[in-house]
């Protein structure tokens, strides 16, 4: 079925997109027809029910990055959020491997925590991209952007669709520090699934150094550095925190 959002009555409504938007994804789509469909599928939804249908489509979507790297049950978009919040939440309460250089407003360290709640919920009409996929930053932020009109349409989600466009855009420091967190979050699993897993030898250095390129902030810079000298320590906290074979419910790998 060919989806074109510039005749499809679906993509119409101006408050979700313009001109520019749509003439955007009729491009977008030809090269990535999943995406087509997905916008297809959740535009067909009533809006109130569209952020729970999001919540249960990540929670079976694996990470793609670790699928392609042979990776044996990586852990989920669900699980990965979730994850990453009770991260966030550990360097909040000063019990990080970090210490916090000032006493942080509990206001802040709840807004970081909320963002990393949501921050990939728009994967599931956006799709997983990862650094090895032919799309640009910037096509992939604007996708993203769109995805979290459909997903969080309107006043009622207004809250969460602006955590969503806050980190996308990364233009404050709390979305720059959420930012280097997912990517150390994303480190400590290649530790452990170098670790655990057969074939992986090298993955934890890769992730590393990848995420050394991308750090944004001190905080960040620091914690990947004390990752990178006590390996084997992270490797034992996520393996403790990681549910066994099976995975019944959901992991908190933080």
């Amino acid at each position: 079925m060919t989806i074109d959002p510039l005749t499809d009555p679906k993509f119409a409504d101006p408050k979700l997109f313009s001109d520019d938007d749509r003439q955007f994804m009729a491009t977008f789509f030809v090269a990535h027809p999943k995406v087509a469909k997905n916008f297809d599928h959740y535009l067909t939804c009533p809006p109130l029910l569209r952020p729970q249908m999001a919540m249960h489509e990540v929670a079976e979507i694996p990470r793609a990055g670790w699928e392609r790297r042979g990776i044996v049950k990586p852990e989920t978009l669900h699980e990965h959020m979730q994850g990453l919040r009770d991260m966030v939440r550990v360097h909040y309460s000063g019990k990080g491997p970090v210490p916090l250089k000032q006493k942080r407003m509990e206001d802040e360290s709840f807004r970081i925590a909320d963002m990393a709640s949501v921050h990939d919920m728009v994967e599931a009409i956006a799709t997983d991209f990862t650094p090895d996929d032919p799309v640009s930053e910037a096509d992939k932020d604007h996708i993203e952007r769109l995805a979290a009109k459909v997903i969080y349409p309107g006043p009622d989600f207004a809250g969460r669709r602006s955590l969503v466009n806050e980190y996308i855009t990364q233009e404050t420091p709390l979305s720059q520090l959420l930012h280097d967190f997912d990517k150390i979050h994303a480190v400590r699993h290649a530790a452990y699934y170098e670790a655990t897993q057969p074939g992986q030898d090298g993955l934890f250095q890769q992730l590393f150094d990848y995420a050394e390129r991308k750090m944004k902030t001190p905080e960040g810079k620091a914690y990947l550095a004390h990752i990178g000298a006590h390996k084997d320590e992270h490797v034992a906290i996520v393996s403790k925190q990681c549910l066994s074979a099976g995975k019944a419910g959901w992991v908190h790998c933080v």
